[in-house]
Order: structure tokens, then C-alpha cells, then sequence
């Protein structure tokens, strides 16, 4: 279906500029760093500067591809060929919610970090969407590209693409496996309860956001 092949590339554009909120304006500020220890903010953070670059990569390709014939383009054999890459970045960051979940709520005891926090959630490109409904980005975009992979069969070409029959069954494959862990506790840091879970109030992401090609264009 050319719509669900539509809406990958344009979610998939909006999650892009997200990821780089979540990246550009939360991770790399020098005030909140000040006062993250290096583990505190691996820990929170995760490979998310990685899956931003990967998801960059991947939606090139499919802006090229769509730029080829607008109304009989096939994405399948880019998702299939991009799903290692998806793999090697998001099974980390999968992996990694229970240190994330309980990093985050350890922080609020932190003198300075909900200030710093607030303040960084206030400023507009957020929004007003909290980090944690950046963080939780990843996790909900590997099983959308899923589902929209699943429901947009191949067409037929001479590249040698996946016939659309075969789709569903290889991009199983994308789900990152093992899922979550059991909860495990971070050293030396008390026990956090199910209410920990980060919850964000509505889901960043969902608003139109510029392409690779458009930003790498910009002027800085």
C-alpha cells in the first residue's frame, strides 16, 4: 500500500527530529552534564545518539528511492537491508530500560538535576513534552516500522527485490530480541518500584519534522 510506504517516510522524518531534540537539545547541554556522571548519563541516554544516526541513514535511502518513481517505489529491501544496523543500535537501547527507568528516578533526589530538567523542558522546541517522552521514542518506533513494513508489499522490479509475499516474515527479524529484561537493580542504588517506569504525558514525534537532505542543507 503506497500510503503506509507514505507514512514510513514521513514518520520516519518526524521521529529524526525527535531523536535530535532528544540528542542535541537534552544530552548535549553543558548545564545538565554538569551534573550527570559519565555512567548516570550512559545510563540514561543510552546509544540514542547512534540510533538517531542510523535512522538518518535509513531514511536517505528511502528519500532517494522515492525521488526514483514517486508512485512505484518499494521500501522493503531497504528495511531488509538496514536491519543489522537496526539491530546493533536499538537491542542496546532495548536492553538498557531498566538502568534508564531507575537512573531517572534516582535523579530526582539530585540536587540540581529536576531544576536544569525543568528548565530544559520548558524551552519551545520541546514543545512542552518531557525528556521521557523522548526517551521512550525508540522503543515505540521499532515495533511502528514493523507493522508498516508488514502491511506494504514489495513491487516489482529488476533490483531484485523481496516479493512482498516474503515482507512480513523477514521483517520479523527487526523486533530486537531478547525484549526487556527482568528489572535489575543499578549498584548500590536503591530498589525502584513499578511506578518508576518512564510515562510520558503524549508522545513526542508526531509532529512534522524536516528531512535528512532538507537539514543537512540548512545553513548553519
Amino acid at each position: 500500500m503506497q500510503t503506509a510506504k507514505f507514512e514510513l517516510i514521513t514518520s520516519e522524518a518526524s521521529y529524526i527530529h525527535s531523536l535530535s531534540i532528544a540528542v542535541d537539545h537534552f544530552m548535549n547541554s553543558r548545564e545538565l552534564n554538569e551534573c550527570l556522571g559519565p555512567q548516570e548519563k550512559q545510563w540514561l541516554f543510552s546509544k540514542l545518539p547512534e540510533v538517531k544516526d542510523v535512522s538518518e541513514r535509513f531514511l536517505l535511502e528511502l528519500e532517494e528511492r522515492l525521488e526514483e518513481d514517486i508512485l512505484l517505489f518499494d521500501v522493503c529491501d531497504i528495511v531488509l537491508r538496514h536491519c543489522p544496523a537496526f539491530r546493533r543500535v536499538y537491542l542496546p537501547y532495548v536492553t538498557n530500560q531498566a538502568y534508564q527507568e531507575q537512573t531517572y528516578q534516582r535523579l530526582q533526589d539530585n540536587a540540581k538535576f529536576p531544576g536544569i530538567l525543568a528548565k530544559l523542558e520548558e524551552g519551545p522546541v520541546c514543545q512542552r513534552l518531557p525528556l521521557t517522552s523522548f526517551l521512550i521514542l525508540p522503543f515505540q518506533r521499532i515495533m511502528r516500522l514493523k507493522m508498516l513494513v508488514e502491511v506494504s508489499p514489495a513491487a516489482p522490479g529488476p533490483r531484485g527485490r523481496s516479493p512482498g509475499a516474503q515482507t512480513p516474515r523477514r521483517a520479523r527479524s527487526m523486533s530486537p530480541r531478547p525484549q526487556v529484561p527482568a528489572r535489575r537493580e543499578l549498584p548500590h542504588s536503591p530498589a525502584v518500584g513499578a511506578s518508576s517506569r518512564l510515562q510520558p504525558s503524549r508522545s513526542a514525534g508526531t509532529g512534522p519534522g524536516p528531512s535528512v537532505r532538507s537539514r543537512r542543507s540548512a545553513p548553519r
